[in-house]
């Protein structure tokens, strides 16, 4: 009985030994998850079967030959399936799509070709706020209607080849050229209204253009204001003329058109819906029959006449006079010299020579010699 009791009591010795030294280890360092091996042997893949494998979407086979080291471009080649001096190319893969515009090598490419392009027998143009800038496509050498819902439409260019008739809030314009023509357009009065339209003339019927700008309620009582005032200035003016002359009524609306542009340019002003320009280069450059100094200084431009003013100056001995009929030719209107014809030594003076854009060019050459009589 005792031998048993001390045999328990050497047990239970050794256990609690055993139980103290494994308190003192990790018990991190035991732990092990449970694993299984599954492919103790490598598999052999090569380099095309990988290449394949992310563009087919395929599985590696098992029994492809092992992997082979190859030089860095036959292997690029090798894949790409190329030439030694091709590349690899998005097109090579499969599912590739071009989304890339076709455009033609042959065809410009260009501001004018995208605005011709959009051409249609009717444009509209709703909800523009002035200081717009927009581009149409029109017919050339035929007229085009250009309506908007000014109550008086006014129209600055410096374009002279082409004709333009205002109607109230239309403009008719006829493009002579294939250049493109730059107008602003405002509600005559109201500057601020204006907004700016390039017309690009192309061989096709012509085109109703209609315009829409938003006007505020400041502009629309400005522009109303100044009709009021138009019309009180001719209303007095017809009276002034009615009492100087009340039986005569032989002027007619020619002469008035000319009067209603002369009397302001010989006042130093620039006549309503006219522009200055100092670009002379399409003016005559001798446009008188003149054996002084003349040349011409300035071009007022109108929709319909235009007005070239020219700086004739005596540069002889003697005096000098001059004439209106000696700066006559085809497309001239009118002639008005400024302050004197008669010119002493030195002595300078202006002559305004107005001519109708729609007869003519205004670069006609004017003839100025005659055949002599002696041989005939």
């Amino acid at each position: 009985m005792k031998t048993k009791l001390i045999a328990l009591s050497l047990c239970c010795g050794l256990s609690t030994l055993a139980i103290a030294n494994e308190s003192q280890e990790s018990p991190a360092k035991d732990f092990k998850l449970p694993t299984q091996l599954i492919n103790p042997e490598p598999q052999p893949v090569s380099k095309q079967d990988v290449f394949d494998s992310a563009v087919l979407n395929s599985q590696f086979s098992a029994n492809a030959a092992a992997m082979k080291t190859l030089p860095t471009d036959k292997e690029v080649r090798h894949i790409a399936k190329t030439t030694e001096t091709g590349v690899l190319d998005e097109s090579d893969f499969p599912g590739y799509v071009d989304t890339s515009p076709l455009v033609k090598s042959n065809t410009p490419y260009s501001f004018l070709e995208i605005v011709k392009s959009k051409y249609k027998p009717t444009q509209e143009f709703k909800d523009l706020e002035p200081g717009s800038n927009i581009a149409i496509p029109v017919a050339a050498g035929l007229t085009n209607p250009i309506i908007t819902n000014f109550k008086m439409i006014a129209v600055r260019t410096h374009d002279e080849d082409s004709v333009m008739e205002l109607e109230d809030g239309r403009l008719y314009i006829t493009i002579n050229s294939l250049k493109p023509v730059a107008l602003m357009l405002f509600e005559e009065g109201v500057p601020e209204s204006m907004v700016n339209v390039t017309l690009v003339p192309m061989e096709a019927m012509p085109v109703i253009v209609n315009l829409d700008i938003n006007l505020s309620k400041e502009m629309k009582y400005k522009g109303n204001k100044h009709r009021i005032d138009l019309k009180e200035q001719e209303a007095i003016a017809k009276a002034e003329q009615s009492e100087i002359q009340p039986n005569f009524k032989t002027d007619t609306a020619r002469i008035s058109r000319i009067k209603q542009i002369l009397k302001p340019v010989g006042r130093g002003e620039i006549p309503r819906g006219f522009t200055l320009s100092h670009d002379v280069s399409l003016a005559m450059k001798q446009p008188c029959g003149l054996t002084i100094e003349q040349r011409v200084m300035q071009r007022i431009v109108g929709t319909r006449e235009v007005v070239d003013v020219v700086r004739v100056k005596n540069n002889t001995t003697r005096p000098y006079s001059m004439r209106e009929q000696m700066c006559e030719s085809r497309n001239v209107m009118a002639v008005a010299i400024y302050n004197k014809s008669l010119l002493q030594p030195g002595e300078a003076t202006e002559v305004y020579i107005l001519r109708d854009k729609s007869i003519g060019s205004s670069r006609t050459i004017k003839n100025n010699s005659r055949p002599r009589v002696v041989n005939m």
